[in-house]
Order: structure tokens, then sequence, then C-alpha cells
């Protein structure tokens, strides 16, 4: 995996190097490149689905807790693991967005984390490489579609906030944790996935079957996705 992996909206227009994946084929491993493009809900949207209590995993049971050979594993977080993604968040960010002490960001984050884990709406895949110490993550945010008749339970995903620290990268920790990702997808019946990577992680997503928006929506007809800019 290459250094700098992440996804991110980096400006307007960015809407034509979005990558998406259709989750309606099953190939083991990884999901095959898709041959068929989906209609799409146009825009960016909020996520309404109903929360969940107890919470239940996410990832097909297989597939929880994979070890990499490595030292590490790789597995669906938990609750106690929001200090550690709040570290990898801070990580991520801070030196380009360094607008708040660490004690701040740090609490507002836990509990943001706190009340999204139990929504049901977050799944996140971490990479662990001491027990209770995280070195990598990939969240993704399941948005609910209104209802067509005859398909009243329709959903889509969003992969975002995808990072590694520097010192566990290009050892296939990333690709792991996204296969996590893609099952969680699937198990939740999702249609189709989203990610805004940056320039050096598009080959990673392609790699596991990401194509860009104008490729999906190639068919007469049929016209991708538009983005405005609010910020």
């Amino acid at each position: 995996m290459n250094t700098g992996f992440h996804s991110h909206v980096t400006c307007a227009g960015r809407v034509r190097d979005i990558c998406r994946v259709n989750l309606e084929r099953n190939v083991e491993g990884w999901c095959e490149p898709p041959h068929k493009a989906l209609q799409t809900d146009k825009g960016k949207l909020s996520c309404l689905l109903q929360p969940q209590k107890p919470r239940q995993p996410a990832f097909p049971l297989s597939l929880v807790v994979m070890p990499t050979g490595n030292g590490t594993a790789v597995r669906e977080a938990r609750l106690g693991d929001v200090a550690e993604l709040a570290r990898l968040r801070w990580d991520f960010r801070s030196a380009s967005q360094a607008v708040q002490s660490w004690d701040s960001f740090s609490a507002e984050f836990q509990r943001w984390f706190q009340s999204a884990y139990v929504s049901s709406r977050w799944v996140v895949a971490v990479a662990e490489s001491n027990p209770g110490r995280l070195c990598g993550c990939i969240f993704l945010q399941c948005v609910e579609k209104v209802p067509n008749p005859g398909a009243t339970i329709r959903s889509w995903g969003y992969v975002t906030n995808s990072y590694m620290a520097p010192e566990f990268r290009s050892r296939g920790l990333g690709g792991v944790m996204l296969r996590l990702v893609v099952a969680a997808a699937r198990a939740r019946s999702l249609e189709f996935l989203i990610v805004w990577p940056s320039p050096e992680a598009e080959s990673f997503y392609q790699r596991a079957g990401f194509l860009p928006v104008v490729q999906q929506h190639s068919s007469p007809g049929d016209s991708p996705p538009l983005e405005l800019l609010l910020a």
C-alpha cells in the first residue's frame, strides 16, 4: 500500500474522480470490477438508518478478526477503541488542521464515536499492532435511500477516514481492512460504495474494483452524480 493512503474531498469538480464499486457481485477475496452502472440518487445524502440495540457485529463472523501473519490483526472496531481511533484521526489530520487542542478534540471525537457506534450507521475496520494499540482504520458510513415500491430498504456506503500509520504501510494491512469493509457492506445489502481518494490512493481502490463515476455511468441516458461545494 502506498504512502499517504487516505481518502478525502479536495475541491469542487472532484466528482469526476469519485470511485465507486458495485456490490451486486460477490467474488472471493475482492469484489469483481462492476460491468453495469446503477442509477443513484444525485448528491450527498444524510444517513437515516434506524439504531439497532444491542449492536450486532457488522462483519460476517468468519471475518471479525483476520490475523495478517506479521504480528498484527484486522478486525471490526469496538467501543473500547474510541481513544485509539481519536489518536489515529489526530495523527491523520492535525498537521494540516491544527486549530484545536488535542484534549478538546479527543473529548469531542469520543462523544461523536460513542453516538455513531450505537447507531449502527457507521462500520469501522481497524488494524491492531498490539493488544489495544491501533495502527490503521477505514470508516464506512451507511446511507439510507428513499424507499421504492417493492424495495423499501435501500442503502449505499461512503468509505472515508482511511489511514495507516507510516511505519505500518506497504504491509498489506490496508487491503485487508478494505476487504472487511466490503464484506460488511455486502452483509448489509448495500447497493454500492463511494470513496473520494487522494491521487496517491486511487490505484489502491481500483485494485479492489472501484471505478470512476464517469465510467460507471457510461450507458445512454445515465449521467454521473453532480456535486455542489458548500464550503
